[in-house]
């Protein structure tokens, strides 16, 4: 009886057994899980989310891109080339931030949803 029990063991670990194969799937199916959209579940909502956040986008790109330079010179007294600087930096820590892994990092951490 016991070498019989040993045996049923065995093909659950033989990874040639059709059985463990189909508990791999079915452990792997398993582990998936839906995420609501946080754009909301109607077509117009999310499309109108996109829209709302575009426009944002480029209302504060073009914003910053117009006065920043001008706050740098009459609040920090920047020259030109100091502004160009500030430019510089600010091009350089965001192209580190996306080609290092520091964003899938925290994709990982916080999840996709809350970044």
């Amino acid at each position: 009886n016991n070498n019989n029990n040993n045996n049923n063991n065995n093909n659950k670990l033989d990874p040639t057994n059709d059985d463990h194969e189909d508990k791999i799937a079915q452990q792997q199916q398993n582990n998936f899980e839906i995420i609501a959209c946080p754009l909301g579940s109607n077509l117009y909502t999310g499309v109108a989310t996109v829209c709302a956040v575009s426009f944002l986008y480029h209302v504060a790109d073009s914003t910053f891109f117009a006065f920043f330079p001008a706050l740098l010179s009459q609040r920090l007294g920047l020259s030109a080339r100091g502004i160009g600087l500030a430019f510089t930096a600010f091009a350089t820590v965001s192209f580190g931030v996306s080609a290092s892994s520091l964003s899938a990092r925290c994709i990982r951490g916080l999840g996709v949803v809350n970044t």
